[in-house]
């Protein structure tokens, strides 16, 4: 029989891991909005104002990039909160004294580093589009 304050915090520390999962899911979701607002207002002006090219040029393409980098630190800071929580959560659950091992199940060890691969780099994929956009205006 599990130990109902063991089971207790375990629901905790996955109702916190939710929490966080749930941060990058909606910090991305604003990300990607932003850009695609930004790319729009890029293909849409730079079609249509020729004489005021410094607006889709210049303007636009920087405040996606600066967009990016301070995009990228808050979704950083929730994915190793989740490592944090998923440690404490393993070393719980690892504990034979509370009778959990039944709500344990097994994973490869990085498969958490792996599934955080895409919401840590998107930012740096659109700084990279970004940047060659500016460098086939200029080229």
């Amino acid at each position: 029989m599990p130990d109902k304050n063991a089971l207790e915090l375990l629901k905790f520390y996955r109702d916190e891991i939710k929490q966080e999962f749930n941060l990058i899911a909606h910090r991305l979701t604003w990300y990607v909005t932003c850009q695609s607002f930004l790319l729009t207002a890029f293909a849409i002006s730079k079609g249509n104002l020729p004489g005021g090219r410094w607006f889709p040029a210049y303007l636009l393409p920087t405040i996606a990039i600066a967009l990016s980098i301070l995009s990228f630190f808050p979704i950083k800071f929730a994915a190793q909160a989740i490592e944090k929580w998923l440690l404490k959560q393993t070393s719980l659950l690892d504990d034979r004294s509370f009778g959990l091992l039944e709500y344990q199940i097994e994973r490869p060890g990085h498969i958490h580093w792996v599934s955080m691969w895409f919401p840590q780099l998107l930012p740096f994929v659109f700084s990279g589009a970004w940047v060659w956009i500016l460098y086939k205006i200029h080229a």
